[in-house]
């Protein structure tokens, strides 16, 4: 076997990671949920790793070949890292090689990191006995669905309100309430709003009844619904699914958007069902790991 050398990728050689990245992406075994299948969106998502792309891509090179691959990001105030990968072309070596790209990335990570973060299609079982073998926690499962454009026929939507200065804080308490721990909180919404991020909202006066957290990427025509959340005392009435419409709605505004991404938890059947019934589709089922740090002595 040739020596396999570890190190940090130059932003110059993303391209080519983006496509070792897409090939492996488009299979369900080994297929890692943090980025999409095409190449151009694997690279725009490279780019935008979080707290910056440089010096959070590993490699595992033989020569000039990529053999394996592994994405950093993390929030310090969260205290979460999301690995994204391993990603690895050695079936002899695989464990060894997303050993040491994990180690590396472990290196990495600011003191403030609490935890880390792995997620792949149910189908990807060598990753999920890495996972176990190294230390992670079953976390959660999930389905990713797709809404398709030419499905936009057959919903309704209503106009959807904008986020007040006197509503933001019932709002943070709603978002922060029901999605407690989650990669945005309530105050990070409100601070990401800009042309390609979209907070829609239902209240009255100081009080959040429900709300949408949409985005697009122009760049490489993606979009996602990441949240839609409504206060307890307002199910029941519809109210989620006129949101949802009037995320949907908005983000078709961009032409070149041809579907939408939302990921439903699972157990969550009424908005599986609700979702379902407004015209999206399932794509896969994916499963994600924790693994909690131990404090240091």
């Amino acid at each position: 076997m040739s020596k396999i050398e570890y190190r940090v990728a130059e932003v110059s050689e993303f391209e080519a990671v983006a496509k070792f990245v897409a090939q492996k992406n488009n299979a369900p075994e080994h297929h890692v949920g943090y980025t999409g299948l095409q190449e151009e969106v694997v690279l725009n998502d490279l780019k935008q790793l979080e707290p910056s792309p440089e010096g959070h891509v590993f490699l595992a090179t033989v020569g000039a070949q990529i053999t394996g691959v592994l994405g950093l990001e993390y929030d310090k105030e969260l205290g979460r890292a999301w690995l994204w990968g391993p990603w690895v072309d050695d079936e002899v070596h695989w464990a060894e090689v997303a050993s040491r790209l994990v180690a590396h990335a472990s290196e990495k990570s600011p003191p403030e990191i609490q935890d880390y973060e792995l997620w792949c299609d149910l189908k990807n079982q060598r990753l999920q006995d890495f996972a176990l073998s190294t230390g992670f926690s079953k976390y959660k499962i999930a389905d990713v669905l797709n809404f398709p454009r030419a499905a936009l026929s057959g919903i309704d939507p209503a106009p959807g309100g904008s986020l007040t200065k006197a509503m933001e804080a019932s709002f943070v308490e709603l978002h922060d309430t029901l999605f407690p721990g989650t990669y945005f909180n309530g105050r990070q919404l409100i601070e990401r709003q800009n042309e390609e991020n979209k907070l829609i909202v239902q209240g009255e006066g100081e009080t959040c009844f429900g709300y949408a957290f949409v985005r697009v990427d122009k760049e490489v025509d993606t979009a996602d619904i990441d949240f839609v959340g409504v206060a307890d005392d307002h199910r029941g009435k519809g109210l989620g699914k006129q949101l949802l419409w009037s995320g949907i709605d908005w983000i078709f505004g961009f032409p070149g958007i041809d579907e939408v991404a939302l990921i439903v938890e699972d157990g969550n059947d009424l908005a599986l069902n609700l979702y379902v019934k407004s015209g999206f589709v399932h794509e896969r089922r994916t499963i994600a790991f924790r693994k909690k740090l131990e404090p240091e002595s």
